[in-house]
């Protein structure tokens, strides 16, 4: 899968309108300013060249973005590839317009590619902070389904779930879950939302599950498969 933003950068955006105003006000060089604005988009096209279509020079697509993931040293599912798509507020995951990339490393403070390079742990560390992952859990289903879609394919929902909450086993479960249901076909926005709380509060044995507490049908159903199915699923858990 070639993965593919938001209010966790807006803090960045008024720094950067802080400074300009309090350089404003201490007589700074406009001519200055205008000039290290002109060297950070140059720099940017100067990377987005590398990456672009061989027919079309204003997107990247699925041989720029592999391209991309061999200079930044990552697989194309490592979960930094999707807070870089949300960095830059990708509305498609696998495709990067030349706005989108001039966004991203603006917000990143990037500007060749061994800067790129070294925001990469940053990008990972997104993820484990409270706030940036659950945005960048909505901006997963929303740049990942389609257009004209409310719910987002199982098929492509379970591979987001494995870069999104890679080694853990309620994770695991539910994805094992999915594909063996196929009569579901794709999950809701509050059920891909709320996935992150039910893994990140539910017991290791599913001993504190109530189904009766504000949890979606789904997950009653994931549960009850889990029980039914333990010696199993306490493989995938052991091997896990």
């Amino acid at each position: 899968m070639d993965p593919e933003f938001s209010s966790h950068f807006e803090s960045l955006s008024m720094s950067s309108r802080a400074n300009r105003k309090r350089s404003n006000q201490s007589g700074g060089n406009p001519s200055s300013r205008k000039r290290v604005k002109r060297d950070t988009s140059a720099g940017a096209k100067k990377l987005f060249s590398r990456y672009v279509d061989a027919e079309n020079a204003d997107v990247i697509l699925t041989d720029g973005m592999e391209k991309l993931c061999s200079d930044l040293k990552i697989s194309d599912d490592d979960p930094a590839l999707l807070a870089l798509a949300w960095c830059m507020k990708c509305e498609d995951l696998g495709t990067i317009t030349w706005e989108e990339f001039d966004c991203g490393l603006r917000k990143l403070g990037v500007t060749t590619l061994d800067a790129f390079k070294k925001c990469i742990p940053r990008l990972r560390d997104f993820l484990g902070e409270e706030k940036a992952h659950r945005e960048i859990l909505r901006f997963s289903f929303n740049a990942a389904k389609e257009s004209s879609q409310k719910h987002l394919d199982i098929e492509v929902a379970s591979e987001l779930l494995k870069i999104l909450r890679s080694g853990c086993p309620h994770t695991e479960q539910f994805v094992v879950f999915l594909g063996q249901h196929t009569k579901i076909k794709c999950l809701n926005v509050d059920q891909w939302t709320m996935w992150k709380d039910f893994a990140d509060s539910i017991d290791y044995d599913y001993a504190n599950y109530d189904p009766a507490g504000p949890w979606p049908v789904l997950f009653d159903d994931f549960v009850e498969w889990v029980k039914k199915s333990s010696p199993a699923q306490e493989h995938v858990m052991d091997t896990s």
